[in-house]
């Protein structure tokens, strides 16, 4: 598979912000570019991530696009730039970062080049004006596979979020369902965001105009007075109901209404009513690319390691794309499920944005692209779908055990609960 070529980049005049990080990357913004720089993080200042840079940008590229579509993916490209500017770089961002992500650095000075998702498009900005309002979603797996599941009515968010709870991980946990947000039901759907806003953890994230207005532990009021700015109305109301519009809308803002589903805490595994071509739709449906278990993952990954050898090799297999796989080797059938499954992986930890501006007087809302009522505004906007990096085979052991941690903790965290409750009863 070809190689992305690579593009120098200067940092002199440019002004660089903290966008982000997560446990495997940092994100840099060039406001002034209109692009963003997201640098792979190490514990290692020795660590060569040309491969790994190479790899994310050719599976971004050749991979994803063709599963999730040019609407929603845009080509990535590979910036180079001096040692220098990268101390620069996290000299600029320190006083930025969360605590809890500091375990790891940037270390190599090439990055992916993307756009600024949290500015409009030269073509939303021709027909917009005033505060940029993005919005980052990490939705999280929306279905569930029975077999490869450890709780009989959890899903594996629910199940994770006691596991962080009782080692110590987070405070309280997420009353966030990842199967009210894909239920297609706008009350459900409400519920999920409510859940998000009162506890974001790494799951939403909203942006002024490129300027991150919350922590990881809730929305602020602060956020929340923005929000009710920038609606000219009751800010959280006006929020869900924009974010829900526009994760249901097809074309042009046509939403669907379904029947309500019922309030027990269970994951309900199925209803879902999402409109066919919905971007929740679009992640859904690449999740459900695969049909084996982490554990038959681990065991196929196993039988092909006894062929190929070298499991190096075999990422790169894996992560070409699937006329390619189909010729590499006798064992395609093996690559492919392999393949599938590594490809709902990435889906399960994806994220999804969605840039929203005001339309400017007298515009032709026939001429905007997609774009959705608010009162008496009307808001363009625009989904893209980020973090398409491909998993690496050898995590595919921690997935299979992870899930008993998870069910280990929920048993140890529900038994001392239903303790207390017995104490307080006597």
């Amino acid at each position: 598979m070809k190689q992305v070529a690579c593009k120098p980049i200067s940092l002199v005049g440019a002004k660089v912000v903290y966008r982000g990080e997560g446990n495997a990357n940092l994100v840099v913004a060039l406001t002034d570019r209109r692009i963003v720089l997201r640098f792979p993080k190490s514990k290692f200042a020795d660590k060569n991530q040309d491969e790994k840079i190479q790899c994310i940008a050719r599976y971004h590229n050749n991979v994803m696009i063709p599963e999730l579509g040019e609407n929603y993916v845009q080509q990535v490209n590979i910036g180079v730039i001096s040692y220098q500017d990268l101390e620069d770089i996290k000299e600029a961002v320190k006083y930025s970062r969360p605590p809890q992500r500091c375990n790891k650095d940037i270390f190599f000075p090439k990055s992916l080049i993307m756009r600024d998702l949290a500015l409009p498009s030269l073509e939303m900005e021709a027909c917009t004006m005033g505060t940029v309002l993005s919005i980052e979603l990490k939705p999280k797996q929306g279905y569930r596979l029975l077999r490869n599941c450890v709780h009989q009515s959890l899903c594996n968010f629910c199940m994770k979020q006691w596991y962080k709870l009782e080692s110590n991980k987070i405070e309280e946990r997420s009353h966030y369902c990842p199967f009210d947000l894909y239920s297609g039901d706008p009350d459900n759907m409400s519920r999920a965001i409510d859940a998000l806003i009162q506890s974001p953890q790494n799951n939403l994230r909203v942006f002024r105009n490129g300027d991150l207005m919350h922590g990881e532990d809730r929305v602020t009021d602060q956020c929340l007075e923005f929000l009710t700015d920038f609606f000219d109305g009751e800010g959280k109301l006006s929020f869900n109901a924009v974010l829900i519009r526009a994760l249901l809308s097809e074309n042009k803002n046509k939403c669907h209404n379904s029947q309500k589903s019922r309030e027990s805490h269970t994951c309900d595994k199925d209803k879902s009513h999402l409109p066919k071509n919905c971007i929740l739709r679009a992640v859904l449906n690449l999740q459900k690319k695969t049909s084996i278990t982490d554990a038959e993952a681990l065991d196929i990954l196993n039988d092909l390691l006894g062929t190929v050898d070298d499991i190096t090799e075999l990422q790169r297999l894996i992560t070409k794309p699937n006329k390619e796989v189909a010729k590499s080797s006798a064992y395609s059938d093996k690559l492919r499920l392999l393949r599938n499954y590594m490809l709902a992986v990435t889906a399960k930890d994806l994220s999804i944005i969605l840039t929203v501006r005001e339309a400017k007087a007298g515009v032709d809302v026939n001429m905007i692209g997609d774009y959705l009522r608010v009162r008496n505004k009307i808001f363009c906007y625009s989904w893209s779908i980020v973090d398409l990096d491909p998993k690496q085979l050898t995590r595919i052991s921690k997935y299979v055990s992870q899930k008993q941690m998870w069910l280990e903790a929920f048993r140890k965290r529900n038994n001392h609960e239903l303790k207390l409750v017995c104490k307080e009863n006597v």
